[in-house]
């Protein structure tokens, strides 16, 4: 391997192959790497509290604030999500949420600012990504995340105390950028293939950037995973905003 400082278990949602994860988690840990999951968040408590012995982060996508849109498109419910977001965090594990914006089903600024509230109150460190929706799969139908709802939803978040928020699936100049929460400055820039080295402090006052180092020499970094998330089915559209959480 060369300059290779961990595993990510990604897009096939990894805890189908919970075993085989945790198998090769176990492999990984002997050769100095670092672990990353991609989930859905959608498991029980205890495998959760196994995986969590293997696991170094996290980033867990909450397809929508609203067990509605949980229940009619993804045919799960939210509840167990967020507790296995609280459960990450309260186990000092390094955990990043993804929110992907479908137009008219889970974009409406009411439920965006309850999500960011909600994150804020858990920890307002926590990396939130926003990430444009396109269509695909079961979802033709639905149109592409403008910029305009991405941008909102940046600002809803940082106006509710999100200290690090995040854009994906999108070439805005900024959406990946890292901004010091002490100072407002641009701390860490990002493109589409280049991310600036940081030693996890911001180069202007010095402030904590929450940045977690890789310790392989050549390279560094943060855990940050963006990436395309789908529901499985969809048996309606939505429209209307005001719904039960």
């Amino acid at each position: 391997m060369q300059k290779c400082s961990g595993i990510a278990f990604t897009y096939n949602e990894p805890t189908i192959w919970y075993e085989f994860m945790i198998d090769t988690a176990t492999e990984a840990k002997k050769h100095g790497l670092y672990t990353v999951c991609v989930t859905n968040g959608y498991i029980e408590k205890d495998p959760f509290m196994e995986l969590l012995n293997y696991i170094d982060a996290f980033n867990i996508d909450v397809k929508a604030f609203s067990d509605r849109v949980y229940r009619d498109i993804c045919g799960g419910s939210l509840g167990p999500v967020l507790d296995t977001v609280k459960l990450a965090v309260e186990k000092k594990t390094h955990v990043e949420v993804t929110y992907l914006m479908i137009p008219g089903i889970n974009d409406f600024s009411a439920m965006i600012q309850d999500f960011a509230y909600w994150i804020s109150e858990i920890d307002d460190r926590m990396p939130v990504h926003f990430t444009a929706f396109h269509p695909d799969y079961v979802l033709k139908n639905v149109s592409s995340t403008p910029l305009e709802t991405l941008l909102k939803a940046r600002y809803i978040g940082r106006l509710k105390g999100l200290k690090y928020v995040y854009l994906g699936n999108t070439m805005y100049p900024d959406a990946g950028f890292t901004i010091c929460p002490e100072c407002g400055a641009i701390a860490v820039k990002r493109s589409y293939i280049h991310v600036d080295k940081t030693n996890g402090y911001c180069p202007s006052c010095g402030g904590s950037l929450d940045i977690v180092i890789s310790d392989l020499k050549g390279t560094s970094g943060e855990f940050v995973s963006q990436r395309r998330s789908r529901p499985y089915r969809c048996r309606r559209n939505y429209t209307d905003p005001t719904e039960d959480r």
